[in-house]
């Protein structure tokens, strides 16, 4: 089961920054479930599978999302279908607030939607080429729906009731793949959006710090630490910052772009301490706070036939 949230009005989208409310929107909905997929800036569709026992039927959970929504300023329409384009294109082209389809109807409900909403889900619903510019891919969008139009469609339901055969006898994979859209069947699995976790912790020393083997030593367990959420992630470390507040009274920032992703903590506080060797803080330190910007680790399929060689993290430091 899916669940489809669209934003038709928001008093907090007319406050807040484009950034900041997709943030928010985003929050709200991690808030019902951890895998969800943005399909734009205003549209997000959940993964509901399984979280029966935690919400309830489908329209109760679709009644706690418009509680929640509404809380935060947030005005939406939800819908809720056993495939994501069906959930999708509810929440787009109905204006009821709340819509829960039944396993199997999914046609028939979106059946009366106009034939021109496939343009909004099109690089959501269809499956094609990644490497495409999306410039193309919107003509081609076009392109197909003009055709449609031509023939004299004009509903989503007009689309599907042609012969499936004919379609994929006129454009192919392509044509098939329009019409599974209009009937609400999936082309393609949902794709999570990840998520943008902030990796920091911070240390506060109990007095100044002058010296780099103390600070190395504190630095020590604050790079456990966040190799341990990292390695949890499946993440590891692609940028690292350090920021020191000085006894002056100032921020003292160093910033490391690591050639590879890096998820050892030694390595990790080596460089480090050897960065701040060759850029040393102008005074005492006070309080040591360190960020890494994640990044996703390499899989390594090793040879049972072939001598072992150092990782590439290994190769890029050193050299």
């Amino acid at each position: 089961m899916f669940a489809s949230v669209h934003v038709a009005g928001s008093r907090r989208s007319r406050s807040l920054s484009g950034d900041q409310f997709s943030k928010d929107f985003l929050s709200l909905a991690r808030y019902f479930s951890p895998r969800l997929e943005m399909v734009d800036a205003r549209t997000v569709v959940l993964d509901v599978t399984g979280l029966r026992g935690m919400w309830g039927s489908p329209r109760a959970f679709g009644a706690a999302v418009q509680r929640k929504a509404i809380e935060q300023g947030i005005h939406c329409r939800v819908a809720l279908a056993a495939t994501r384009v069906a959930a999708v294109l509810s929440a787009y082209g109905r204006t009821d607030v709340l819509t829960v389809i039944k396993p199997g109807r999914e046609a028939t409900a979106i059946a009366t939607l106009p034939l021109d909403i496939l343009a909004r889900v099109a690089n959501f619903g269809l499956q094609g080429n990644a490497a495409t510019p999306v410039e193309v891919r919107n003509r081609n969008v076009s392109r197909m729906i003009k055709i449609f139009q031509r023939w004299g469609l004009a509903t989503l339901g007009d689309l599907a009731a042609l012969p499936r055969d004919a379609l994929f006898s006129r454009f192919g994979t392509e044509g098939v793949m329009w019409q599974k859209c209009a009937c609400g069947e999936e082309s393609q699995p949902l794709v999570p959006t990840p998520e943008n976790r902030l990796f920091e912790v911070a240390l506060d020393l109990e007095w100044p710090v002058e010296g780099f083997e103390p600070l190395a030593s504190g630095l020590r367990p604050m790079l456990e630490s966040l190799v341990l959420q990292l390695s949890r992630e499946g993440a590891a470390a692609a940028v690292l910052t350090v920021r020191l507040w000085l006894v002056t009274r100032v921020w003292y920032t160093r910033t490391l772009q690591l050639p590879a992703p890096i998820c050892d903590s030694r390595m990790l506080c080596t460089l480090l301490v050897l960065d701040l060797k060759s850029h040393p803080p102008p005074a005492g330190i006070d309080r040591v706070v360190v960020t890494v910007i994640p990044a996703p680790t390499r899989i390594t399929q090793f040879s049972l036939f072939e001598k072992a060689i150092p990782s590439i993290e290994q190769l890029s430091t050193l050299l």
